[in-house]
């Protein structure tokens, strides 16, 4: 009678199907191990960086692993910020809008460091790239890594020092002389400050080529109604290469307010403001 094949005297049928159940089969003589790659949540800070970081992002978080979520927060409703909006319409971006609290908190950092905690742990991702330069984020950056998590930074070469080093890696995607651009310094929020009336009047003109083009997109939307929402022109003139840098601004709402030919008023039970030209 033929004898049975030998599979090693250490063979264990229970521990066999367990093995096999998570991933991996044992016996006294070869180990196999089905590698899974990591899943990757990239999570950023929208009024801290540019849109065009997501790249250099990406590239790295896809040698880290599966990346599964990509999300960007900020207040959006605002007109700043648009070319997230303007760069989610053709690539896997979740926008998340972040509406400012009453008493002047950060709503948006409040918000990712909310959800990131949810990924990660309830989860169970293995990797979170987290872009911001905010020191704010250094508690969340620590806990998340106490829990056996990697966590990778993203920012500015001028971003706060503990937060960078209280990362598995920090990388720079952003030079600070261009960051500058951005609505908000590296590590530091920024609040607008309102311009006095007597000083709208006294504003230099940008190149008329550039409000020819807004006076154009704000009319195309405004075909069939007199009142347009500022997110959605901000939207538009994204896609046009327009920005509120373009005149000298840190916001489209900033852009508006300070120019006579336009009037902007808030939208009936909304925070988000409207636009049409003045008569």
């Amino acid at each position: 009678m033929a004898k049975s094949r030998s599979v090693g005297k250490h063979f264990d049928p229970m521990w066999w199907l367990v093995g096999k159940s998570l991933g991996f089969i044992r016996n006294s003589h070869w180990m196999i191990t089905e590698v899974t790659k990591k899943r990757v949540a990239i999570m950023i800070d929208g009024e801290n960086l540019p849109a065009s970081v997501l790249p250099k992002i990406e590239r790295v978080a896809m040698a880290l692993g599966d990346i599964q979520v990509r999300r960007v927060y900020g207040n959006f409703a605002s007109g700043a910020h648009s070319e997230w909006i303007v760069h989610a319409q053709n690539h896997p971006l979740d926008v998340r809008q972040v509406t400012p609290s009453k008493h002047g908190k950060n709503a948006t950092d409040i918000t990712l460091a909310v959800e990131a905690v949810e990924i990660m742990l309830r989860k169970g991702f293995e990797c979170l790239c987290i872009a911001s330069g905010d020191r704010d984020f250094q508690p969340l950056v620590s806990f998340i890594r106490s829990e056996g998590r990697e966590v990778h930074g993203f920012g500015s070469d001028a971003a706060d020092q503990k937060l960078r080093n209280s990362c598995t890696k920090y990388h720079v995607v952003l030079a600070a002389s261009k960051s500058s651009a951005n609505s908000s310094k590296v590590g530091t929020k920024v609040k607008a400050t309102p311009t006095k009336p007597e000083e709208a009047r006294n504003l230099p003109r940008t190149d008329d080529a550039h409000w020819s083009k807004v006076r154009e997109a704000l009319s195309a939307i405004a075909k069939q109604r007199e009142w347009v929402p500022l997110p959605e022109l901000a939207t538009v003139l994204g896609q046009a290469k327009l920005q509120p840098a373009t005149f000298g601004s840190k916001s489209w709402l900033q852009v508006f307010k300070k120019d006579s030919r336009f009037v902007v008023e808030k939208i009936a039970g909304s925070t988000q403001s409207q636009i049409r030209i003045a008569a």
